[in-house]
């Protein structure tokens, strides 16, 4: 694993700091783990959009169940 890959899986690098990053170690790497860097960047961009972490338990808000598609009407 790299050091991008490493900051990624920390949470330290923003997806602008990994793809920067990424440009100035290009070189060094080899094709199948830029890809692979590449596509870590993309999910980290996609979380962001979706506006939060996937490590993250998502609760019902109304009644706190975990990953609940219920009719709040009925818990």
């Amino acid at each position: 694993m790299c050091i991008i890959c490493i900051d990624i899986e920390k949470n330290i690098l923003s997806p602008l700091e990994a793809r920067r990053n990424l440009g100035e170690m290009s070189f060094s790497l080899d094709l199948d783990h830029i890809k692979e860097v590449q596509e870590k960047i993309y999910d980290l961009i996609d979380a962001q959009i979706r506006g939060y972490d996937e490590t993250e338990e998502e609760f019902c808000e109304t009644c706190g169940c975990e990953s609940c598609e219920c009719d709040w009407r009925h818990c």
